[in-house]
């Protein structure tokens, strides 16, 4: 009778992380942070993940150091910083900050779609508040 109740305990812990993200949400391309895609991209691109990062924290002046989020996607041609992730699961919503990475044009998009993270994701330097 223990064994039937640790199997079927297991069984219920298993399928609470079983839940699949979307991979193309309605998006033509999703590139993830540390591929060769995500690189390629990046080079070919006019505004650099660095640049991006500055953007975002002029976005959210004088309030940045509470809004900065990592960067973990391209999506069709913008820098993505979700600003909720849960990297115990490996997901993130992609509601944040939205840099295109032709123009630099920064703009909050408010999508609740889970995707895969694919990783831990990249963080830029964060500003000295001394400075300001």
């Amino acid at each position: 009778m223990k064994k039937y109740i640790i199997v079927c305990l297991l069984i219920a812990l298993s399928a609470c992380n079983n839940k699949k993200p979307a991979k193309n949400p309605g998006f033509k391309e999703i590139l993830y942070y540390g591929t060769k895609e995500f690189e390629a991209h990046e080079k070919n691109a006019k505004i650099s993940k660095e640049q991006a990062w500055k953007l975002q924290i002029e976005y959210f002046k004088p309030d940045s150091l509470y809004y900065i989020s990592r960067l973990h996607f391209i999506v069709d041609s913008n820098y993505v910083f979700p600003q909720h992730t849960m990297l115990k699961l490996n997901e993130a919503y992609l509601t944040g900050v939205w840099v295109h990475t032709e123009t630099g044009k920064v703009r909050f998009v408010v999508n609740n779609t889970f995707v895969n993270a694919n990783s831990m994701g990249w963080v830029g330097a964060t500003p000295n508040i001394d400075e300001e």
